[in-house]
């Protein structure tokens, strides 16, 4: 148990021994950038929120008549456009979250490698 404890206190030290290596004023051009991305991210998080409402409302009706209808209306440009926008958003924050993690890596790893 104890072995188990100077594993985990020498981990936590180590890691907290690398973040006081990060040069902070060259990290503060990064975060200014990833303000910026922030508001695309705001944005797409709230029409991938809000598309599947909007779709279910308009191309899915909730009745009999809108289950006979379903097929007919999924083909309908307004239900084909909300459908490719919600597939395209989403496909989008798969991306940023890629690049994010890359970003927090390239900023975790090759910062603290600079001579």
């Amino acid at each position: 148990m104890n072995s188990l404890f100077n594993m985990f206190f020498d981990m936590k030290s180590g890691f907290f021994d690398s973040i006081k290596v990060i040069d902070y004023a060259y990290l503060s051009n990064y975060i200014q950038g990833f303000m910026k991305m922030g508001g695309i991210y705001v944005i797409y998080s709230f029409l991938h929120y809000t598309i599947p409402h909007i779709y279910t409302y308009f191309c899915v009706p909730k009745s009999i008549f809108g289950f006979f209808m379903s097929p007919l209306m999924a083909q309908s440009p307004h239900c084909i456009g909300l459908r490719w926008t919600l597939y395209t958003v989403g496909d989008n924050l798969k991306t940023m979250f890629a690049l994010l993690a890359g970003w927090f890596y390239n900023i975790l790893f090759s910062n603290s490698m600079r001579p």
